[in-house]
């Protein structure tokens, strides 16, 4: 083993001693640091193996070579400052979530005593509701298509814009699945003797067969994903701890076949779809987890690091990322000089000539950092998003509905914020939140303000 090969598992093995340590010191092993952990290194720490062991990766994936289109690598020489630049954002992002994060023991006793949930259907309006939205948004749009046999995805694939998912829906899938968590929350919250009522749980699985259903239907992914997470992450905190057991390892193993069913299968004929699956060439366990661990989207977001940190763009962009993130709240009316897309990844697929490639890449976050102020913003940005992440689990632990339902969508967006730019976070207040916000602040603060007024009124009555 040359010191290459050493430096990088030295260093791997290390971050992953720190989750481990610290899930056994608080005795939960699902909390925000697990779930970060495990998709920060199969997004930034997997990729190397490829150049380590080419070869093997060779038999399992072919995914590595879209490095040939943005910066070809050869030899882990040419990554071992992007390494470090990972493996740094890693750690202070630990530090500063291990520090917004520090009383998380005694502050979890008392979600136990919190009241119940006022209105509890008021979500599962809202998810039918923004179910059935979305489904009229699809079908206008891609009727005609479904109709001849043709996915939506396929569909998508031919970039005709016609076919392309507008804000909107995408806006309307979103939110949809913000709903489905509260209403997860509201029930989950409502358990007695440490199990949710049978028929909560049929509520809260019918929906999120629904849900995968629709994702499945427009090959989204990265949506998909973030309520199921979400709602797994609630289960845990409200119903029963989630242990390394059987039905650990059967959610994740469900998740995975999930994912890769999307991820490969998007594109084909729906009259097919059960003859694919039943190939046992084409679904087997090696393939679905290559799949997801050694898939497009590892390679590709890890890409950008090495590729600034070769053409020495380190802090080029001097923090521009985050003055068009405020920008891009504002309607395209009153800014009519927003990009189209994000801005950071508009510069970055500039200078990787990436624009007009069929092929979608993604950017990492920590990427995006170093693009905008070089290693320092590695260092801050790590540290800052730790803290955030952190401070947002604490206020979680203390019972406030919904802080617990914001802090579960966070955790389920994680996967698709680690390849996204700056500017990507914009979606968790506006696609995201809304709906838990709504339900549990905006109606009970409207209760408590009209049962203010009754009772104000009836007292003004009694003196009259």
């Amino acid at each position: 083993m040359n010191f290459n090969e050493c430096f990088y598992f030295s260093t791997v093995a290390f971050c992953a001693s720190i989750p481990i340590v610290y899930c056994t010191h608080i005795r939960r092993p699902i909390c925000t640091g697990s779930v970060f952990s495990i998709f920060f290194f199969i997004y930034s720490f997997i990729a190397p193996l490829a150049l380590i062991f080419r070869s093997t990766i060779d038999e399992y994936t072919g995914a590595h070579h879209v490095w040939d289109e943005i910066v070809p690598l050869y030899d882990f020489n040419e990554i071992r400052w992007a390494h470090i630049y990972y493996v740094t954002f890693f750690l202070a992002w630990w530090a500063g979530y291990v520090w917004g994060r520090h009383a998380e023991t005694r502050v979890i006793k008392r979600l136990q005593r919190e009241p119940a949930i006022l209105f509890p259907n008021v979500s599962l309006v809202f998810a039918v509701m923004l179910g059935l939205i979305f489904l009229v948004l699809i079908w206008q749009k891609f009727g005609p298509v479904l109709r001849s046999g043709i996915s939506v995805y396929a569909a998508k694939a031919t970039r005709d814009a016609a076919y392309q998912l507008s804000t909107l829906d995408k806006a309307a899938f979103s939110l949809w699945g913000g709903a489905i968590l509260s209403y997860a929350v509201s029930k989950f919250s409502e358990h007695k003797n440490g199990a949710p009522s049978l028929w909560s749980m049929k509520g809260v699985t019918i929906l999120a067969v629904a849900y995968i259903a629709a994702g499945f239907i427009i090959g989204d992914r990265s949506q998909m994903i973030v309520p199921l997470i979400a709602a797994i992450i609630a289960y845990d905190r409200l119903v029963a701890k989630i242990t390394f057991t059987v039905k650990t390892f059967f959610i994740i193993s469900s998740l995975i076949t999930v994912n890769f069913i999307v991820k490969s299968l998007r594109g084909e004929n729906l009259q097919e779809l059960s003859a694919i699956l039943s190939s046992e060439e084409r679904f087997n366990p090696t393939v679905v987890v290559s799949a997801v661990v050694l898939s497009v989207e590892s390679f590709a977001a890890y890409a950008a690091m090495p590729f600034f940190v070769i053409s020495n763009l380190g802090g080029s962009l001097l923090g521009k990322s985050f003055a068009y993130l405020a920008v891009s709240i504002l309607p395209r009316s009153v800014a009519p000089f927003r990009p189209v897309g994000t801005f950071s990844y508009g510069q970055y697929a500039e200078m990787a000539n990436l624009v007009g490639s069929d092929r979608g890449y993604t950017m990492h976050f920590a990427a995006d950092c170093y693009l905008n102020f070089g290693c320092v913003g590695v260092i801050v940005g790590g540290a800052v998003m730790g803290w955030l992440m952190g401070r947002l689990e604490k206020k979680s632990l203390q019972g406030r509905w919904f802080w617990l339902a914001a802090h579960c969508m966070i955790l389920g967006a994680i996967p698709y914020h680690l390849r996204s730019t700056i500017e990507g976070l914009k979606s968790v207040i506006f696609e995201w939140w809304p709906v838990p916000f709504f339900v549990f602040i905006l109606i009970p603060m409207f209760y408590d303000w009209t049962k203010w007024r009754l009772n104000g009124g009836l007292m003004k009555g009694r003196l009259a």
